[in-house]
């Protein structure tokens, strides 16, 4: 999963291009959807879901939770699977599992693509939610810098995310 594609989902930029980080950059603040109730019980069912030892990576749930594939198609392909899916491991908390997928899908399903990107974001941690808003923590921001060499001329671009390091202090 990546933070890349839950901004290009929002913003509907592809930061790929220069054009896109052009744009991102003109853009300023990302306007993150308001969180709902259903976005923030989703987010926590997921934070439960990759808890479980069977869940790990999704579970039955993987191309939603963990690819960012959050369109219709994709959610009734998970809900389809949910019954043939095989746990990892010894499978003991193969019922929690199960269950928490479907309480997922029932929270997402209703949900425009944009929230349900933002409300997996929020069950990774990626994203945090503070009195019904949406922020990137602080210490990680989109990028996009110029790699130079020995002489200063431009010879290639790199793309990602910087992370500013947190005084601990």
């Amino acid at each position: 999963m990546c933070m890349t594609c839950v901004i290009e989902e929002v913003t509907g930029f592809d930061l790929s291009t220069d054009e896109g980080h052009d744009a991102l950059a003109e853009l300023g603040r990302i306007p993150w959807p308001d969180a709902s109730d259903q976005m923030l019980e989703a987010a926590g069912y997921i934070g439960a879901l990759y808890g479980a030892p069977s869940g790990g990576t999704g579970g039955p749930l993987h191309v939603v939770t963990d690819d960012f594939n959050v369109e219709d198609d994709n959610l009734v392909f998970c809900r389809k699977y949910i019954a043939d899916w095989e746990p990892y491991g010894d499978g003991e908390d193969e019922e929690r599992v199960r269950l928490l997928s479907a309480w997922i899908l029932d929270l997402l399903e209703p949900m425009s693509e944009v929230e349900r990107s933002v409300a997996i974001a929020l069950g990774h941690n990626e994203l945090a939610e503070l009195h019904g808003k949406i922020y990137m923590p602080s210490r990680e921001f989109a990028i996009r810098e110029n790699i130079l060499d020995e002489g200063g001329n431009v010879i290639g671009t790199q793309w990602g995310f910087r992370h500013r390091r947190v005084d601990p202090s």
